[in-house]
């Protein structure tokens, strides 16, 4: 998984690119394009396409991973009103107006408290996320969300660093 620095929020055209475009991982250009210092974590493909059910979550499925800045304050599933966090989340809404695409919303703590609480607050978290963007029009059979507590940091970086109080999208194939 490639880890990009937090600073500048990508384009509308730039999420497309990564939410839609069929083989973002293998796209250099697109990575290219959003340069270091971009806040995203592009990730690679599990293992085969298989069809299940709308809303179910299947991990054997193609799925391709964005990791956005889209932080929390600690012990906290409400939304920070700062400028990329907002602009990041209006523009991963109009990025996917009128896409078929299913998309994953996973909630992510630090690792400070207990595994149960812990896992309770991602869900909190992928739900406000989840929330905000069916306020901006796009459609609830598409997304789904899920808590992973603190089991998933991310890489190189401490598990009680604040950067794990976030959210990140997988997009199912």
């Amino acid at each position: 998984m490639k880890v990009y620095k937090y600073g500048e929020v990508p384009s509308v055209k730039e999420l497309q690119g990564i939410l839609i475009e069929n083989d973002v991982n293998n796209s250099s250009e697109v990575k290219s394009r959003l340069g270091a210092s971009k806040g995203l974590t592009i990730g690679g493909d599990s293992s085969k396409a298989v069809s299940k059910p709308k809303n179910a979550i299947d991990e054997s499925v193609k799925t391709r991973e964005v990791s956005l800045p889209i932080m929390f304050e600690y012990n906290s599933y409400e939304l920070r009103n700062d400028e990329n966090t907002i602009q990041i989340l209006e523009n991963i809404s109009m990025a996917l107006q009128n896409q078929n695409i299913q998309l994953i919303i996973e909630g992510h703590t630090d690792a400070v408290g207990g595994k149960e609480y812990n896992r309770a607050l991602s869900i909190k978290r992928a739900a406000t996320v989840k929330e905000y963007l069916l306020r901006k029009g796009l459609n609830n059979s598409n997304l789904v969300t899920r808590g992973r507590g603190y089991d998933k940091p991310l890489p190189g970086t401490n598990p009680t660093d604040a950067v794990n109080r976030r959210v990140q999208f997988k997009v199912m194939n």
